[in-house]
């Protein structure tokens, strides 16, 4: 298959996966409303020879500052932000142009799934 042929076959799936994502994401809603009627948690049932689990979760959104204003004022056991560590990709880059050897003490690299993004429009 020349290039041509595989960025047509992506391209055709990719609306495809859309429309599949989209109709599925539309079933679990209305499949969860029937069998789940909890905020959250998680709901079992067997259907004929398949067993289903629907499980219902919350999102929540954290307001750091207004956090950090009554942190000190919680004890201890009831603090529930934790803060967990990220890698400043920026910081890393630089750390890596001075020490590599350094960096590769703390740091596993590894190549991840490349990005494919195709669009229909003028071909320039």
């Amino acid at each position: 298959m020349n290039l041509e042929n595989l960025v047509n076959e992506y391209y055709n799936l990719q609306s495809e996966e859309a429309r599949i994502k989209n109709t599925k994401k539309n079933l679990a809603i209305q499949i969860a409303r029937l069998m789940n009627d909890k905020d959250e948690g998680t709901v079992t049932e067997n259907i004929g020879v398949l067993k289903v689990s629907v499980s219902k979760k919350l999102n929540r959104k954290l307001d750091h500052d207004s956090y950090l204003k009554i942190v000190d004022t919680l004890p201890e056991n009831t603090r529930c932000v934790d803060y967990k560590p990220s890698i400043n990709l920026k910081k890393l880059r630089i750390l890596e142009a001075l020490d590599m050897e350094l960096v590769s003490q703390f740091v596993t690299t590894m190549e991840a799934t490349p990005s494919v993004k195709i669009v229909k429009g003028d071909v320039k």
